[in-house]
């Protein structure tokens, strides 16, 4: 079988379903690795799913996440979060 990286946005609305897929595909005999922030460690072992924090400044805690006070328009605001919070820290390649 695979390995398989599972990753989710550190929120439960995200998590909870990615990790209903991670276990399927660990069910099924494929080998699991999940990524999210260092929120989610407990209830992804303990669903026997290997973990990988995220690092940076995309591993946050969503339950005390504040976000930019310079984006009125909520749209604007989430795609200033996802640049600022996901895009700037992948590594790009020269």
């Amino acid at each position: 079988m695979s390995h398989i990286l599972v990753c989710a946005v550190p929120n439960p609305g995200h998590v909870g379903p990615m990790l209903s897929v991670a276990v399927h595909l660990k069910k099924i005999g494929h080998d699991v690795t999940f990524t999210t922030s260092e929120h989610f460690s407990n209830r992804v072992e303990s669903a026997g799913i290997s973990f990988v924090p995220f690092t940076g400044k995309a591993n946050y805690d969503y339950r005390s996440f504040n976000s930019s006070k310079e984006h009125d328009d909520v749209a604007d605001q989430k795609l200033h979060l996802l640049e600022t919070y996901f895009a700037d820290t992948n590594p790009r390649s020269a």
